[in-house]
């Protein structure tokens, strides 16, 4: 059982202070942060306590935004017990701005906002089109102009002010972003538009280098559900043999991804590399949703090059061409009945894949026919799923459950095809499974509350193609050891005796988290925001080799 505790104060001491500050980067070294992962066949438990912190606390609480502004006349004065109303995608809520004309709206889903405030001798201003990020505060500055209170000034264009008060190093990309740049047809493409972030290497593209850090040494939370996978490291289902395979989450599912490269909050442990937080869509007092497919069949691509491409003399295979089909219908709205208090959105996205490779051939050996191509297929079925509850103005209740179940034929653990015949390949079946229950509280216009319960499931399955088939040998290139040529008398080639079963390895994990956090702002000596924190997770986790 791990148990960490990490305090921070930034009221009392200048010391104090910079200490908050270098914290996180500390913690990204590898200071005050266990980064072991679990042993194989092996439960963990970890146990965080969180208290006197700046911002949010629970990773849960960061798939929501806030929005904060002052509220001031043409003189620059500011305007004190002016109403603000908030309009945005579940309805609306209302505040009046304090002794200092500031006002604050917290725990907001991440999306466009429209702003208005209200003063007796003042015409109404209305800014339209505020974007509220997730796990960051939007600063607005609405400016009244002396009229008529049934007189308004309407604002399309406002600057969005910096959240001033974060130290953390991170990029958000939402899907306002990604709608308009040609991006990769997975989630995963999205990291790349980050700075810091670089490819992997070994792990693949899905699992990329972030603020210099390996492929298996970042944390993915996706809609505050952990779908790390918790033996190796890698984003949804990792496997040693065979790499990165599921990534937990549908790219339609997906409303913003935050990546953070550094001097991220202290609740982020279990990680020297990055953190990457994905945030997911929500439903809406308006009905909303859409269809979309993409295809690109082999037809489209030059043939891709291969090491055999090169007077390789041990044959392993080619990967020639690779074919992808996919379709994505997405509806999201309010239920029937209760418009403004019961909110759904869902998502399906089956697609389809094909790999299109040369099988190796034998070098100088005779009375073998020349290998055909072999189509591996893949298909995937993601589907994500949203419903929130808005009980009042000021408590929501939010459960998701989302997951990609994956079937497909692999041909071998490292990509090669150095085999005569396709009895030799595996059926994979893996995947994830995902579900979260989430509050989120405003107890006072100072004083929130979250509490969270979610559980992240992955697994991967690996049976023979043709379990029939349990070995099979070619010796006809092998050599006796005194030479070089093999029985044939041919140059030697290798020996190959993959069968599916060879390479089994079925895997499962569960990772259960249970948090709790507040917070509290203070107004004395300055606003000061404190906080408590408490995160239980255990998490378990089994391989089962070949015997």
């Amino acid at each position: 059982m791990d148990h960490r505790m990490q305090i921070t104060c930034p009221v009392f001491c200048c010391s104090v202070f910079d200490l908050v500050r270098i914290l996180p980067s500390l913690k990204h070294q590898g200071i005050h942060l266990d980064t072991t992962r679990p042993p194989i066949s092996a439960r963990r438990t970890n146990e965080t306590i969180l208290f006197l912190s700046l911002g949010m606390l629970a990773q849960e609480s960061t798939v929501k935004g806030n929005l904060r502004g002052t509220v001031f006349d043409s003189s620059g004065a500011v305007v004190t017990r002016a109403k603000v109303t908030l309009t945005g995608p579940i309805g609306n809520r209302s505040t009046m701005s304090d002794s200092e004309g500031r006002f604050v709206f917290d725990l907001l889903t991440p999306g466009f906002y429209s702003v208005k405030a209200e003063q007796t001798g003042f015409k109404a201003t209305e800014i339209k089109q505020v974007e509220v990020y997730a796990n960051r505060a939007s600063a607005i500055r609405l400016t009244l102009e002396p009229g008529g209170s049934n007189e308004t000034v309407e604002v399309t264009a406002a600057a969005v002010g910096v959240d001033e008060a974060a130290t953390k190093l991170e990029t958000s990309l939402n899907d306002t972003f990604y709608s308009q740049v040609p991006v990769a047809r997975n989630v995963t493409g999205l990291f790349y538009a980050a700075a810091g972030v670089n490819e992997g290497g070994g792990t693949g593209a899905a699992n990329p280098s972030i603020a210099g850090g390996s492929g298996l040494e970042n944390q993915y939370i996706a809609d505050g559900v952990n779908i790390t996978d918790g033996a190796f490291g890698g984003i949804g289902v990792f496997s040693r043999s065979y790499g990165a395979l599921a990534t937990g989450i549908n790219l339609s599912f997906v409303k913003e991804v935050d990546v953070k490269t550094g001097g991220y909050e202290p609740q982020y442990g279990k990680t020297t590399g990055g953190v990457v937080q994905i945030v997911t869509k929500s439903g809406s007092d308006q009905f909303h949703g859409g269809m979309s497919a993409y295809f690109g069949p082999q037809r489209f691509e030059v043939e891709h090059l291969n090491p055999d491409n090169f007077g390789r003399l041990n044959q392993q295979g080619a990967a020639i061409h690779q074919g992808e089909w996919d379709i994505a219908a997405e509806l999201g709205g309010y239920v029937p009945g209760l418009k403004h208090r019961l909110f759904f959105f869902g998502s399906f996205n089956p697609s389809w894949n094909r790999l299109y490779d040369q099988l190796s051939n034998l070098h100088g050996a005779s009375g073998f026919p020349v290998l055909g191509n072999a189509t591996i297929p893949q298909i995937s079925y993601d589907y994500a799923a949203k419903l929130t509850f808005k009980l009042s103005d000021n408590h929501v209740v939010e459960s998701s459950v989302f997951g990609d179940p994956t079937r497909e034929t692999s041909d071998s653990p490292n990509g090669w095809l150095n085999t005569f015949s396709k009895t030799t390949f595996s059926k994979l079946s893996n995947g994830t499974r995902n579900w979260v229950l989430r509050y989120n509280g405003t107890l006072s216009p100072t004083w929130l509350a979250n509490a969270s319960f979610s559980w992240g499931h992955n697994y991967l399955n690996e049976t023979p193609s043709s379990p029939n088939v349990f070995q099979v040998f070619d010796n006809t290139g092998s050599g006796d050891g005194s030479s070089n040529l093999g029985t044939l008398g041919t140059p030697l080639t290798g020996i190959y005796n993959r069968q599916g079963l060879g390479y089994y390895e079925n895997t499962f994990g569960d990772n259960h988290a249970l948090s709790f956090d507040t917070q509290k702002v203070v107004n004395k000596l300055g606003q000061h925001t404190f906080g408590i924190g408490y995160r239980f997770q255990p998490a378990v986790g089994s391989t089962f080799p070949t015997v």
